[in-house]
């Protein structure tokens, strides 16, 4: 009898993942595989990296034309967010299961999609330089790197890419309709376009980290 009870306990303590309809992150916890929970962590960690940096990256370009200490402290600021961005993602995706019906990535559309933004964003740039309109290459550059956002998306099978690719391009556009007409901006102006892209580019990579470390989307 001890025994027979000890087993009706430990059956019962794990739910069984073929018959019951557990919420999303019983089920995670009870029927993912090791494995699997680890790859996915390590997905969401790895999106958090490469996302935070470019954030990072964004903002420096973007405040360029301030003053350094400003641009010292703006660009701190920006690592200390990506790093508070990537804790609370590496803890959020703990709790994503992991999609076992995933399709594969298709490689050819993803490095065709990095091939374009490679090319289109140094020809462009120089090209803007060559005729002396420097000041839309940031502009560029966005719009550039949106426009690639949708081939991720397709190459990754997920919609969350075409949304960031969508809200880049928009910053773009916005940025490019803001800028001054007549004479290029002097050296020692303050780029209010350049601010609005960088900022703008960066708080968009971070809510990407965040909308897919908390529902999966994207990796």
């Amino acid at each position: 009898m001890l025994g027979q009870g000890s087993d009706f306990a430990a059956r019962s303590a794990v739910p069984d993942c073929g018959r019951v309809l557990l919420p999303l992150y019983a089920s995670h916890i009870f029927c993912s595989s090791p494995s699997a929970v680890t790859r996915e962590g390590s997905r969401g960690v790895w999106l958090a990296i490469m996302m935070g940096g470019f954030a990072v990256l964004w903002v420096f370009w973007g405040t360029v034309s301030l003053p350094d200490l400003i641009e010292l402290c703006a660009v701190g600021g920006a690592l200390v967010i990506s790093v508070v961005v990537g804790l609370v993602a590496a803890r959020w995706v703990r709790s994503v299961p992991a999609d076992s019906g995933e399709q594969p990535p298709n490689w050819k559309i993803f490095w065709g999609s990095v091939v374009f933004e490679i090319v289109a964003g140094v020809a462009g740039i120089s090209l803007l330089n060559y005729f002396g309109q420097a000041r839309f290459a940031l502009p560029w550059l966005a719009l550039v790197v949106g426009i690639h956002f949708f081939g991720m998306g397709a190459a990754f099978h997920t919609s969350i890419h075409h949304w960031v690719g969508a809200a880049m391009c928009f910053v773009a556009l916005v940025s490019l309709i803001w800028l001054p007409s007549g004479k290029p901006l002097g050296a020692d102006a303050v780029k209010v376009t350049d601010l609005v892209v960088g900022t703008g580019c960066a708080v968009i990579l971070w809510s990407f980290v965040l909308i897919s470390s908390r529902s999966g989307a994207g990796r």
